[in-house]
């Protein structure tokens, strides 16, 4: 707009600006200039409650929320030094107005670490499981369980598999077995050996009182069962051990090595079998009992020594380096070893021993000794004889020792005397002995040249000791492996014994390599049949069901569509009824066959040299070993059926073609309990779901008469979830399995204990067992194709595949 159109009055029109009001809900007015004084009249209460806001802070936010994001931490709720230092007073200020209680300081490491400290939360830690004396080296070191009562190491943090099984075979293993308990019995060897009858097997093997063993040279191994119960009611495999008897001994001592599983069973049938009674006294710490009649005692001495097992060829040469026989001196301060050695029939008994001993040095392995052979040793204390860092012992083969058959053959007469028979002699060892600590200081003290030994070394105690040889397997497949000694050692001086036997190359195990080398040698550790087999076998049932059930239902195996009726557990009662030819309404019991001699006319009947096992019970289970033939893995309780005539053409047509593909796969079946699973499962959150709206009408109603927050009532619904989670177990996975025979389109009649990657055989092999009729079964299906009788079809309960495994009796 010029200059000449503002002359002329033509003004410019004034456009009026409307902007949309939320509040109103249309077009307004908007000013173009705003008075200060209004304004500030207008807000006059905003003002003023900005200013007192800022003067008089007041917010419901704590003080460790005020902090910026960056700064903030979880824990500073509980823990006000997590804080800047200038909010913790606030900080505790706000928390005491809470109600909270005031945090104690947690007592320092070094308060905690005070050895009576130390021992006092060992103490309270052992109520619930005893512990062994190497329990804290192998809890720094070892995965460890809860089994029997005790706390024992499982397997190794590390990957130790086949090392460990490099150790067996080539080097060292070695293992506390301490948790063995033992028993001792004292009274005249006719009655022994008349009360031991009872619960001893009829079998050709060696009694508990053959010669062999009651001279005390030689550690036996015994199959016991309950009093005049033989073949039934087996409680085990026990080693013992006889006491070399004076002349004027009227009594015998004898010591049995029992499995905790089954210790206590034994001992309630010894008393019953002796007729003892339990007496009010305690000596030594260990229970007494009696009978005057019979002249017979027992002690329960369970955690009265400990006990080493070596395995591998170099076990010997281990114990070679780290076993050194005490050497006498007049010079020496009071000891029970200067006590022992004043009488001139100890002195002749540690010097035989002693010159045995250096006479066995130049061996290379326990396997050339006499089976079973024990040894007693008087030597120098332990932490003395250890090198400064870890050293493999090799055997000595610079001088091979003369007449070397000779002294591998015999054994002297006073070779398993030792004063660990003597439990006072025990006690005066564990007290007399010098701790570590006292070591240390007068080596300190003492020593003249780093390394070397100091006087003050030779007065130390000396340390009783028993070596017991063991043959290993019997095997002729792996004969003699797992060969080695087991240590017995005084109390007190396990974890030096064991510090010395690791520092000198002896490979740590545990449980499960205990499990390896009898699966190894082709051994079962607990036998079906026996107490501590059902006792185990159902702990572990229980515990592969709880973990099966644990995990949600599309990471379950579904075992009904596999056909496999009992996957954690070998139901031999079962499969022995269903086998048994007889139809008796009472449950049929069953016994593990023992007898070599018909074991060995199995064999002959396997092989078609036999043409009928007529004398064999129907309620005996045969132990087997089978091997895989070709690919194909099995693990613990795989099934062993039967194979047909089909599946036996099948296999030599794969083979013949160099197919390796399987010869059967088990259908899927159907599973009959997955729509009752459904309903019942939808059901159940109906009844959760109603019942929590009738305990949300409770407190609303509840919530209109008073003025305070009312909480929701516990549901108190434990039982009824509890009783649908038994019923979905045994919709999912029956505990009483209608069939075990016919459970799939194979008839089962067997089932593996034991099965894994062995290696010395570079294949899949395990032990089992099986039935009679079973075997009756194979040996007619073989006869009628002309073909080997011995090929069985194996199927792990993972898995639907059938794969042909080789059969094959075994004498345990």
């Amino acid at each position: 707009m010029d200059g000449s159109e503002l002359k002329k009055g033509n003004l410019p029109k004034i456009v009026e600006k409307f902007e949309y009001d939320a509040a109103v809900g249309g077009n307004t007015r908007v000013e173009n200039e705003i008075t200060t004084f209004n304004h500030c009249h207008q807000r006059i209460n905003e003002i003023k409650s900005l200013t007192s806001a800022i003067a008089n802070p007041n917010s419901t936010k704590l003080v460790f929320q005020k902090l910026p994001k960056h700064m903030r931490r979880r824990a500073m709720s509980h823990h006000p030094n997590r804080l800047p230092r200038k909010y913790r007073l606030a900080h505790r200020a706000q928390m005491s107005k809470s109600g909270a209680p005031a945090q104690t300081k947690r007592p320092s490491r070094k308060y905690r670490r005070k050895p009576s400290n130390i021992l006092a939360a060992y103490q309270r830690r052992q109520r619930a499981n005893i512990w062994l004396e190497t329990h804290i080296w192998h809890a720094k070191r070892f995965h460890m369980v809860s089994k029997w009562g005790y706390k024992l190491a499982e397997s190794s943090c590390d990957k130790t598999f086949r090392s460990s099984y490099r150790a067996t075979m080539k080097h060292c293993l070695i293992q506390d077995i301490s948790y063995v308990g033992n028993i001792e019995i004292r009274g005249p060897l006719d009655v022994l050996r008349n009360k031991f009858e009872r619960m001893r097997g009829r079998t050709p093997d060696l009694g508990l009182c053959a010669k062999a063993y009651v001279g005390g040279q030689r550690e036996g191994t015994i199959e016991l069962f309950s009093i005049d119960a033989y073949p039934y009611g087996a409680l085990g495999r026990f080693q013992f051990i006889w006491k070399r008897e004076n002349d004027n001994d009227a009594l015998r001592t004898l010591w049995l090595f029992a499995h905790p599983s089954v210790y206590q069973k034994l001992v309630d049938e010894l008393c019953e079998l002796f007729e003892l009674e339990l007496q009010d006294d305690l000596e030594n710490g260990v229970k007494k009992h009696m009978n005057n009649t019979i002249n017979a005692e027992l002690y329960e001495m369970r955690h009265q020594l400990n006990r080493f097992r070596l395995t591998g060829p170099l076990s010997h040469a281990v114990l070679t380096a780290a076993f050194k026989p005490k050497i006498t001196s007049t010079s020496e301060e009071k000891t029970w070893f200067v006590d022992y050695l004043m009488e001139e029939k100890n002195r002749k008994i540690h010097q035989t021993q002693t010159k045995h001993w250096n006479d066995l040095k130049h061996i290379k392995s326990a396997i050339d000794l006499p089976p079973g052979m024990i040894l007693g040793l008087n030597i120098e204390d332990p932490r003395i004889n250890r090198p400064k860092k870890r050293t493999k012992a090799l055997p000595l083969i610079d001088s091979p020792m003369d007449d070397g058959a000779d002294v591998c053959c015999t054994i002297p007469e006073f070779n398993g005397d030792s004063v660990l028979w003597e439990r006072n002699k025990c006690e005066r060892i564990q007290n007399e002995k010098v701790s570590t600590h006292e070591i240390c200081v007068q080596r300190n003290k003492n020593i003249l040249v780093p390394g070397e030994r100091c006087a003050f070394e030779n007065k130390l105690q000396a340390v009783p000791v028993l070596l017991i040889q063991r043959p290993g397997s019997k095997d002729p497949k792996n004969l003699g492996y797992g060969n080695g000694y087991d240590v017995i050692v005084p109390p007190g001086y396990g974890i030096s014994t064991w510090m010395c036997l690791i520092m000198w190359g002896a490979k740590p195990g545990a449980l499960r390599e205990m499990e390896t080398v009898a699966r190894e040698a082709l051994e079962d550790e607990f036998l079906p049949d026996t107490t501590s087999s059902i006792v185990n076998s159902n702990l572990m049932a229980n515990e592969l069901r709880k973990k099966y059930f644990r995990s949600p239902p599309n990471k379950r195996q579904n075992y009904l569509k596999l056909s496999i009726a009992s996957p954690f557990k070998c139901p031999w009662m079962q499969l022995i009824q269903e086998w048994c030819n007889t139809s008796s309404p009472t449950e049929p019991k069953y016994y593990v066959l023992r007898d070599k001699n018909k074991l060995n006319k199995i064999n002959q009947f396997l092989l078609g040299k036999e043409r009928n096992l007529t004398d064999i019970d129907e309620n005996c289970l045969i132990p087997v070993s089978l091997a895989m033939n070709g690919r194909g893995n099995a693990k613990k309780f795989s099934i062993i059926c039967l194979p047909k005539k089909q599946d036996i053409r099948n296999n030599e047509k794969n083979r013949n073609e160099f197919i390796n593909r399987p010869v059967l796969s088990e259908p899927v079946a159907i599973d009959v309990n997955e729509t009752q699973r459904k309903l019942l499962r939808l059901n159940h959150l109906k009844m959760l779901k109603r019942l929590r709206r009738r305990r949300v009408r409770v407190k609303r109603k509840q919530q209109e008469f008073v003025d305070r927050k009312v909480i929701i009532a516990p549901s108190h619904t434990t039982k009824q979830t509890k009783l649908q989670y038994d019923r979905m177990c045994e919709l999912w996975l029956p505990s009483a399995p209608k069939a075990i025979r016919k459970q799939c389109t194979r008839d089962v009649f067997g089932y593996l204990t034991q099965c894994q990657f062995m290696f010395h055989e570079a294949k899949v092999s395990g032990v089992g067992y099986v039935t009679v009729n079973g075997i009756r079964e194979l040996a007619k299906l073989g006869v009628n194709q002309k073909r080997k009788l011995n090929q069985v079809l194996v199927r792990d309960p993972n898995s639907s595949i059938y794969r042909f495994a080789t059969l094959s009796i075994r004498y345990h």
